[in-house]
């Protein structure tokens, strides 16, 4: 248990007397340290603070610390306010309260417009793709077949065995294939790019009629590049 001692001490901004408890401790090194907490506001009155202090001493059964430098401090320069005051400040800081919550609100109600708009992008360009496939036939996931497309995404993935570059190819009918990105004779493939390649063809387990997945490519070779090769 911690050998506790009460002193006086200056708190609320040195405007009031207030009580505190001191103490010391060891901390795991071995090393001495003080500390204090807060037990309560007694008096803005030197005599109150002192009497205070005493009381509750005595019913605490706790040594309390030399009090008589409270009749040295100066008189504290404590702004006594109205009732009127404290009723504007008081309805100027629920003014303000009211009007953060109508700023989060109104910052809510954006955020869901924003998302819904977004969705709505989404989903319109989502439906622009189909329509655009609508009338091409499906392409063939039983055999190798030869496909030719855009460059329009690509991304690094890494994994135990190294580094894999990844894109999704756009072909003339509007599809959409993505699969490792075939190598080119030490050309690297850039975006906006056109190239021929054989693959295996397959569907995701989520297959919306436009994006497909391609395996093992090979016999690669440029349609079009965007820059042109030294």
């Amino acid at each position: 248990m911690r050998n506790e001692k009460l002193t006086i001490a200056l708190g609320e901004g040195s405007k009031m007397f207030t009580l505190r408890a001191t103490y010391k401790y060891v901390d795991g090194w071995g090393n001495m340290y003080e500390s204090s907490y807060h037990i309560q506001n007694l008096s803005i009155d030197p005599a109150q603070a002192q009497e205070k202090a005493r009381a509750y001493a005595e019913k605490r059964d706790m040594p309390l610390m030399d009090t008589s430098w409270v009749f040295d401090v100066n008189t504290f320069d404590i702004e006594r306010k109205s009732k009127e005051e404290l009723a504007r400040l008081k309805a100027e800081k629920e003014k303000r309260i009211a009007r953060a919550k109508e700023i989060s609100a109104k910052i809510q109600m954006n955020y869901h417009t924003l998302m819904w708009g977004y969705f709505m992008a989404q989903s319109c360009r989502k439906f622009d793709d189909l329509q655009k496939v609508a009338n091409v036939a499906e392409l063939d996931t039983e055999n190798r077949v030869t496909i030719t497309g855009e460059l329009v995404h690509e991304k690094e993935y890494y994994s135990d065995w190294g580094c894999v570059l990844k894109g999704i190819f756009l072909l003339e009918t509007g599809q959409k294939v993505f699969g490792s990105v075939p190598s080119m004779k030490d050309q690297p493939v850039n975006i906006g790019d056109v190239i021929q390649f054989d693959a295996k063809i397959e569907k995701p387990k989520d297959f919306d009629g436009t994006f497909y997945f391609f395996k093992r490519p090979t016999k690669a070779k440029f349609i079009s590049q965007v820059k042109e090769v030294a």
